[in-house]
């Protein structure tokens, strides 16, 4: 199967917290299953550190070459497809990164790791 991190859902993972479901952590840890990190991911996180809101032991590029790496993942670039899906979602999510996020997982048939209760309103696959 494939599926799309969330960005909570990725920094979880990565950092063993006990928040992350045990479903979403055998996801991610079956060989069987193609996960991808989206860029827009890396970007809201850049955003959470320059903020004060995230912290991470180590330099975010160090963060995410040893993530990829480690675990395989796979990033998922941002194209002019998935920005224009944007025009025609339906404005049930205000934060623009899960928006895209969506926008992602519906052009590449992705399915989202997320704990987020809003965007399973949208089109999309979800598990937790």
């Amino acid at each position: 199967m494939r599926y799309l991190l969330d960005t909570h859902t990725f920094i979880w993972f990565c950092v063993n917290d006990k928040r992350l479901s045990l479903t979403a952590r055998e996801i991610i840890k079956d060989s069987k299953n193609c996960i991808f990190l989206s860029v827009i991911s890396v970007w809201e996180i850049i955003i959470k550190i320059s903020i004060g809101k995230l912290r991470l032991k180590i330099p975010l590029n160090e963060f995410i070459k040893k993530a990829l790496k480690e675990y395989d993942f796979r990033i998922l670039n941002l194209s002019l497809s998935h920005v224009f899906v944007l025009e025609d979602l339906p404005y049930f999510h205000k934060d623009p990164f899960d928006r895209i996020l969506v926008s992602q997982a519906i052009v590449e048939d992705l399915i989202i790791i997320t704990q987020d209760n809003f965007i399973p309103k949208y089109k999309v696959k979800t598990i937790w």
